[in-house]
């Protein structure tokens, strides 16, 4: 439904209409709504003047992202993040290097590079991470940790992965994406100890009973 949506408004669009965004989110639900909305923003952002070839990369683009917004924890992150990077001409890797840096976190790159890639794939609960994270990644990506947190919160969280860990290993937008499984509390499953960069990302532990 949400790809049907955005298809109809570019389509208007490069007819030479000018069409609303919010015609076309009549009938839909708050978190579908939220989502086209947010696609059409980040399209007209990065919409060619020409019409596109059928089908549209960017559309297709953004519409999986969107996917990972309404099945994910962290709002629309996963549209906002990546068109943010995008538009600084920054890689994944590029920004976690520098979040990292202004995290204090040397020698930790990795591990920050993990939780950022968990941010924009939409499986980290985005209500657990500090303003400390979002006040540095702003400075990195040129926006405001008021912009990001509003982003966090612009969509109910869905359910908590039913699989006690999360593993990625795939190539996008030509980069490796970093390799991690972890407990839902945030430890690695190799018995690493808990320590400052996942208490920035995840809040305090759960006590131990």
């Amino acid at each position: 439904m949400v790809l049907e949506r955005v298809r109809a408004f570019v389509a208007a669009f490069h007819a030479g209409e000018d069409p609303n965004p919010h015609e076309f989110c009549a009938g839909l639900a708050a978190p579908e709504r939220e989502a086209v909305l947010a696609l059409i923003d980040v399209y007209l952002a990065e919409a060619p003047r020409t019409p596109p070839p059928n089908p549209d990369p960017l559309v297709e683009r953004v519409v999986e992202r969107a996917a990972r917004s309404l099945r994910g924890r962290s709002g629309l992150w996963p549209l906002v993040l990546p068109a943010l990077r995008e538009r600084a001409r920054k890689l994944r890797r590029d920004v976690a290097n520098e979040l990292a840096a202004r995290l204090g976190a040397a020698g930790r790159e990795q591990k920050v590079a993990d939780y950022y890639h968990r941010m924009e794939q939409g499986v980290l609960d985005a209500q657990r991470v500090s303003d400390t994270v979002l006040d540095a990644l702003a400075r990195v990506l040129g926006t405001t940790a008021a912009d990001l947190r509003a982003a966090a919160r612009s969509l109910a969280p869905a359910s908590p992965p039913s699989e006690p860990g999360v593993v990625f290993a795939r190539a996008v937008d030509g980069e490796t994406e970093p390799r991690e499984q972890r407990h839902p509390g945030g430890r690695q499953q190799d018995g690493e100890q808990f320590d400052e960069i996942d208490r920035l990302f995840l809040g305090d532990p759960p006590r131990e009973r």
